[in-house]
């Protein structure tokens, strides 16, 4: 049996498999749709006497955001062509390092730290195994800016400031404990972790290496619907507001038109070809 040939399968199964659990087992769905219904308890707490659900919509369509957006959105892509984009692993590892990096300092209170241990080791095997079952893993460790967009550089930059800026003061929130269950559930952290994947996301795009169109998609989805949520809860704490939430509404509509320009317009791309050597 060809084992090259099972690797692409195999590769497929668990990019869904992760997906779902994204959505499902770590609630990027149930919280993401916070903003607007309630299904069941999603982001509670073991003890959620005084949870103010209420209070955490905003907070539901940060992580809805990070985990079904962007995360689950980058798996989605390797659904097919897996081969070809490469870039959507790189940021999906990348986005899970910075999670950890995230949450280890800023564990919430009613996560023990075994458990948030744990829980960075599962996040580590996952990637090691996703990078592992690749179809081409030495294009994993290929990288380059020879084929950067300035229009896309000029949009990185962009977002590096503003998200820059958000993250910054979220993480301020985070260490005065502003808020109450919004510090010591982490909310602000995860904030910051969704404001620093973010400025990763349009970076990598802007290199226009393989499975850029994609990434660039997926991150122009995400402030769509960071939008929207923010449009429709303009009063929560942390909420981007009315004014925010139509600016990243077209904000995201006008990068998800450049990415499709982009897109069309000749350029050098890393060519990921049926070679043995890529395998």
């Amino acid at each position: 049996m060809n084992l090259r040939k099972l690797r692409t399968p195999v590769f497929t199964f668990f990019a869904g498999l992760f997906a779902l659990a994204s959505l499902l087992m770590l609630e990027g769905l149930t919280e993401g749709l916070l903003p607007w219904i309630t299904l069941g308890c999603p982001g509670c707490p073991e003890d959620a006497t005084s949870y103010p659900l209420d209070m955490m919509r905003w907070h539901g369509a940060v992580h809805g955001a990070l985990l079904g957006v962007l995360f689950t959105g980058a798996l989605v892509g390797l659904l097919w062509r897996a081969r070809e984009r490469p870039l959507l692993l790189q940021f999906y590892v990348l986005g899970h390092l910075t999670l950890i990096a995230g949450f280890l300092p800023f564990r919430p209170a009613s996560t023990p730290p075994g458990q948030m241990i744990a829980f960075s080791i599962e996040v580590i095997i996952t990637l090691v195994l996703m990078c592992a079952l690749y179809p081409a893993p030495r294009q994993l460790f290929s990288f380059s800016a020879a084929a950067s967009s300035p229009r896309l550089i000029a949009s990185a930059v962009a977002s590096a400031a503003i998200m820059g800026a958000i993250g910054l003061q979220h993480l301020q929130w985070q260490l005065a404990g502003f808020g109450g269950a919004s510090a010591s559930e982490s909310r602000w952290a995860e904030s910051v972790i969704l404001s620093v994947c973010l400025i990763f996301a349009s970076v990598l795009a802007a290199t226009r290496n393989p499975g850029w169109q994609a990434l660039g998609l997926i991150t122009s989805l995400a402030y769509i619907y960071l939008g929207i949520a923010a449009i429709s809860v303009p009063d929560q704490p942390g909420s981007w507001g009315l004014a925010g939430g139509i600016a990243a509404t077209a904000g995201g509509l006008v990068y998800g038109g450049l990415i499709v320009f982009e897109s069309r317009q000749p350029h050098r791309e890393l060519e990921l070809a049926a070679d043995p050597a890529t395998a």
